[in-house]
């Protein structure tokens, strides 16, 4: 029936496509109709007597549904993506920006940086790491690409990694605390 037909679309409809529907429901119809229409449907018949004259005129040509410049932006568009490594053991940090702020690999790759410009000069004998992070995110517990590269860092580096992650809600925290667990400066 009508009401059900037209309740079943309703949630997927904004106002112009609402009265779009409801005035396409009442042509050829029979006299009456379109007051029938806008008891079933609930559009008022003003709308409707509105949408038919819509519907008479030349379709404007559709160019999608977002203005121009909407959605997601490009990658070299996007904000500037941080992440924050500090070494408890040293008293110090490691900031690596980048452009990519929402990636698994950005993260590892800030990671190996340390490693590689600074950690591995300052703790040449070390064997582990400790590892602290958001629970969200690019490093969540979850990411299975999180996961994978950092277990490839860990072979590349000779390290031994754990990872604990901090609970959700927590995220001022959720910086790297990298932490040298295995042999001294």
């Amino acid at each position: 029936n009508l009401a059900t037909f037209f309740g079943a679309l309703e949630p997927h409809l904004n106002e112009k496509t609402r009265r779009l529907v409801a005035a396409a429901l009442t042509l050829g119809g029979v006299r009456g109709t379109t007051s029938k229409v806008s008891k079933k449907t609930g559009v008022s018949f003003r709308e409707i007597r509105r949408g038919l004259v819509e519907l008479e005129e030349q379709p404007v040509k559709f160019s999608g549904f977002r203005q121009k410049g909407g959605g997601r932006k490009k990658k070299t568009e996007s904000d500037q993506g941080l992440v924050g490594i500090y070494d408890i053991i040293s008293n110090n940090g490691y900031v690596n920006v980048g452009i990519n702020n929402d990636t698994s690999i950005f993260a590892v790759n800030s990671i190996k940086n340390w490693w590689n410009s600074c950690g591995s000069e300052l703790y040449p004998n070390a064997s582990r790491l400790l590892i602290t992070a958001g629970c969200v995110g690019s490093n969540g517990y979850r990411r299975k690409l999180w996961k994978f590269e950092l277990a490839k860092f860990a072979k590349e580096a000779n390290l031994k990694i754990t990872v604990c992650h901090f609970p959700v809600g927590t995220s001022m925290f959720a910086i790297f605390l990298l932490v040298q667990a295995n042999g001294t400066r």
